[in-house]
């Protein structure tokens, strides 16, 4: 039991440090420092930034699963948040991460993130898979054009209304037929 609660006393400290740095910066002494623990202590659990991230990325993704939001708008509402404060989330380092590792990538984590994604939107709408397939595309071309600081407040609200009327739209067929 305790081993579990030092790997996510280190995943949540490590979380800060992708933050800050990103992923191409941190490194297992920044992740050492902000545990205060020792060196052996974080690498009995993790041997390397790469295998913290991995862990890290599966975590929130579970999180995002097994929480679940209330509803589609509550999902896009968190969406919103993270794209108005994109510096302030990991998605920066996620990127980073992909860019750098996505070549090399046993662990398939970027596979993993476009699964959970998906299947978060369909399990919040009565979508189907090419369309929740659809919106993730909308959503990750929003955070791009967050990352390179052209997104506006308009745009979003222009993309989610779109968005949600697609949902709508959907919904409303279902019911009929």
């Amino acid at each position: 039991m305790k081993s579990y609660k030092t790997q996510q006393y280190i995943l949540k400290k490590s979380h800060n440090i992708f933050i800050d740095k990103g992923y191409s910066k941190a490194t297992m002494t920044d992740i050492v420092n902000e545990c205060g623990l020792s060196r052996g202590g974080v690498y009995r659990y993790f041997q390397s930034t790469k295998e913290i991230f991995i862990a890290l990325v599966r975590q929130i993704n579970s999180q995002q699963l097994d929480s679940g939001f209330e509803s589609f708008q509550a999902f896009l509402e968190n969406e919103k948040k993270d794209l108005l404060n994109i510096r302030n989330t990991i998605r920066v380092a996620g990127y980073e991460f992909m860019i750098q590792e996505s070549q090399k990538d046993e662990s398939h984590i970027a596979q993993e993130i476009y699964d959970s994604n998906i299947n978060i939107i369909i399990q919040l709408t009565s979508l189907s898979k090419i369309q929740a397939e659809k919106i993730f595309m909308i959503l990750e071309g929003l955070t791009v054009m967050a990352l390179t600081g052209i997104l506006t407040i308009e745009l979003i609200e222009t993309h989610f209304n779109y968005i949600i009327e697609l949902e709508k739209n959907v919904a409303k067929r279902d019911n009929h037929e």
